[in-house]
């Protein structure tokens, strides 16, 4: 009878504190499982980075020389490229 008693007053001082300090406990565990996480978070986000990109080409705006990715290139013939429309335009007026 004596266990029982230490074990219920064991008891009752338990969730005496862990309802007097939930939040620091929570704060805690939070703490615990952020810490814990970000290598795995890190290698998977590296991983779908690396599939996401695709190799595109530069190339070289004929106006200003920018280099830029072909499939963000505004082309007039097959060959000449520009990185806007505004360079575009500007070599058209010259001519």
């Amino acid at each position: 009878m004596k266990w029982l008693v230490l074990l219920f007053l064991l008891f009752l001082l338990v969730v005496f504190i862990t309802a007097r300090y939930r939040k620091q406990i929570n704060a805690a565990i939070f703490l615990w499982k952020s810490l814990q996480k970000p290598s795995e978070k890190k290698a998977e986000k590296q991983f779908e980075n690396r599939e996401s990109l695709k190799e595109t080409p530069l190339v070289k705006c004929a106006e200003c020389g920018v280099w830029i990715p072909q499939d963000n290139a505004s082309n007039i013939k097959s060959e000449v490229f520009f990185c806007s429309q505004k360079c575009g335009t500007r070599t058209s007026v010259r001519k």
